[in-house]
């Protein structure tokens, strides 16, 4: 009984001692959970299509890298869905026009595995399906300026849905012919121009269309020289709505200028005319019919 009294006490007293008193070498290690705990990712954000969602979150102070679970209703658990070292994760996958929980939790590593800190829970919703876009149809171009004044016509698409027809009329004088400001040929082409011009804006009114004047860069400053351009831009409507872009463009130039020997007229060796209609459309939203 004495024995027992003796072992009883000296327990007692080993106990109120607790550990400080031992040896280093008896004192137990320290264990891994005992590590100031990683905080939680903070900042996330998300953007999303129909089938995922791609998450980003501000850098964790000490942390090596971030787990990402997926609430599983089935399981009505976290579960893990992947581990990253960066900031952003894509979840994939997914259905569309759904509402997902998704957890993000940072992690440090300890010897050669991964200890979890804090986590930060996010609610994401998938995007529903787009609607496809009906283009709206629109009246065809009127194409008397090829089929009566004889312009050529091109068709040109520049990538990006932008269609632009254009019609365009060219003059050149010979070179070594004598040309003068008041001839009749040069007059009577610049009437045949201008004429088309108001045939075509009565032919494009006409189909529905109207439009309206927004920027003019002509440039009359040496019109008696046979150097100028007309250059009018304007916004066609459809039915209230702007649809396009018309460009009207003409200009003259003149080489080699000289006065003969009575001074009473200038003469060119050469004429150069140009007339120029664009009309340009964005074929995403609008169809000619």
């Amino acid at each position: 009984m004495r024995s027992k009294t003796i072992i009883a006490v000296a327990l007692a007293a080993f106990m109120s001692v607790g550990y400080a008193a031992m040896p280093a070498q008896f004192s137990p290690a320290v264990s891994v959970s005992a590590v100031a705990k990683l905080t939680a990712p903070t900042g996330i954000t998300y953007t999303s299509t129909t089938n995922s969602v791609t998450l980003k979150w501000d850098k964790v102070n000490g942390a090596d890298a971030y787990r990402i679970y997926k609430y599983d209703t089935a399981k009505k658990k976290f579960v893990k869905y992947k581990t990253v070292t960066g900031t952003v994760c894509e979840v994939e996958g997914l259905d569309t026009n759904t509402a997902y929980k998704i957890r993000v939790a940072s992690l440090e590593k300890v010897s050669s595995r991964y200890e979890e800190g804090g986590h930060e829970d996010i609610k994401v919703k998938t995007s529903a399906t787009k609607k496809k876009y009906v283009s709206k149809k629109i009246p065809k171009i009127p194409d008397v300026l090829k089929t009566k004044y004889g312009f050529t016509k091109q068709v040109a698409d520049n990538g990006s849905g932008i269609t632009t027809i254009a019609y365009s009329a060219v003059k050149n004088g010979k070179t070594g012919s004598t040309k003068y400001a008041d001839t009749e040929d040069l007059q009577d082409w610049y009437d045949m121009v201008i004429d088309a011009k108001k045939d075509f804006e009565r032919q494009i009114t006409s189909a529905g269309y109207s439009f309206e004047l927004v920027e003019d860069n002509s440039n009359l400053v040496n019109e008696e020289e046979l150097n100028y351009s007309y250059d009018y831009r304007y916004k066609v409507y459809y039915n209230g709505e702007h649809v396009a872009n018309l460009r009207y463009y003409f200009s003259s130039k003149a080489t080699d200028r000289h006065a003969n020997e009575f001074r009473s007229y200038k003469h060119y060796t050469e004429v150069k005319m140009r007339a120029d209609w664009k009309f340009s459309y964005n074929t995403k939203k609008f169809t000619l019919e």
